[in-house]
């Protein structure tokens, strides 16, 4: 495999708002050959951009990010592999409140989205008699999660370590 990675940021922190701005571009080009499933390449790109407001002891975050992926299967000499580009958003927000000196609260939900690898498409073998077929068809995943934690800093002469519960 050869992997070609970027990834570039911005950020500009807007003191006069309590304001923090991040946008950035992830972008991967992936080609990889071998025995198991011939030669195929992949390409991954993404824009991304998040928002942090300040805001007395609360914090908040609201985040975007377009994810696209392109995958070609490359076969024989004069043959058309497959293609396959898919491309979707998916966001995310948090807060985090400052209850006390050291206890914080907070809370998260955000989206995920997941491309199948060339492994799980096109490797067709048999391994101590177990065969393993390709998935050509097989579709992005995607889900969401969400979270609720307490997190309780803790003084002890010279130690200093926290309690996090987060569920």
């Amino acid at each position: 495999s050869e992997i070609f990675y970027s990834d570039y940021q911005w950020q500009k922190n807007l003191k006069q708002y309590g304001l923090r701005v991040t946008i950035g571009t992830t972008n991967e080009f992936v080609r990889a050959s071998g025995g198991l499933f011939g030669s195929a390449t992949r390409l991954n790109n993404a824009l991304y951009s998040q928002l942090d407001k300040k805001h007395g002891r609360l914090n908040i975050s609201l985040g975007a990010r377009y994810e696209n992926f392109t995958l070609k299967e490359l076969k024989e000499e004069g043959e058309d592999g497959k293609l396959i580009s898919v491309g979707r958003p998916i966001f995310r927000t948090g807060l985090n409140y400052q209850l006390a000196k050291a206890t914080y609260i907070r809370g998260s939900w955000g989206q995920g989205y997941r491309f199948p690898s060339m492994a799980e498409l096109f490797i067709k073998t048999d391994v101590s008699g177990l065969r393993i077929y390709p998935n050509p068809e097989l579709k992005p995943e995607n889900g969401w999660s969400a979270e609720i934690g307490l997190k309780q800093a803790i003084k002890i002469k010279n130690w200093m370590g926290y309690v996090d519960l987060a569920g």
